[in-house]
């Protein structure tokens, strides 16, 4: 069903397809990264009752000083949406690793986030917000945490135009550890 209302299938939806690059520089913990991929999918919404769903595919690969790593993913979130407003959460299957020139630091695994996401502000200067509970198959990458096996919050501001630009801080709970991180995204 989620699939069929993201695509627009259902008639009181109105659904558009879209498609952008990613573009990212990072500071993890002293260490810049470069993140480059692409996003796709639909977007829709029922107007009648501020409902909007978006169902994307991703692919990204990011690159460190001496290593690299990829991150694959398909997911599907819905909620209320409003002009100054919106909430969205659903699940998001990922693919990830990364690896430094002499060893796999995370071996390839399955994942699935649930990250619940809120906009504040409209749509052409924005803050956004996330809170991302993560669960992993491979029993190696999994942290000490209760109940999740990664978790992350993060918080950015948005300029969105024909180029959208943005700033957000993030804080990842991993096996290694608390990441965190200060970035900014260029998008089309």
């Amino acid at each position: 069903m989620i699939l069929l209302v993201s695509l627009g299938l259902a008639q009181q939806w109105q659904a558009k397809p879209y498609g952008r690059p990613i573009g990212a520089m990072s500071s993890f913990g002293g260490a810049r990264a470069l993140t480059l991929g692409a996003e796709g999918g639909f977007i829709a919404m029922q107007p009648s009752s501020l409902l909007a769903t978006q169902t994307r595919a991703q692919v990204a690969y990011h690159l460190y000083p001496g290593g690299g790593g990829h991150d694959a993913r398909l997911g599907s979130f819905w909620g209320p949406w409003h002009e100054f407003f919106s909430l969205m959460a659903g699940p998001d299957l990922f693919r990830n690793s990364f690896r430094t020139d002499r060893e796999v630091l995370l071996r390839p695994s399955l994942g699935l986030d649930l990250p619940v996401m809120v906009r504040l502000g409209p749509q052409e200067l924005h803050v956004s917000a996330a809170l991302v509970p993560s669960w992993l198959v491979a029993k190696d990458r999994r942290a000490d945490l209760p109940v999740v096996h990664e978790f992350e919050w993060r918080v950015g501001l948005v300029v969105q135009g024909p180029i959208s630009f943005g700033v957000y801080y993030s804080r990842r709970t991993t096996v290694f550890g608390v990441q965190e991180g200060l970035g900014v995204g260029v998008g089309l």
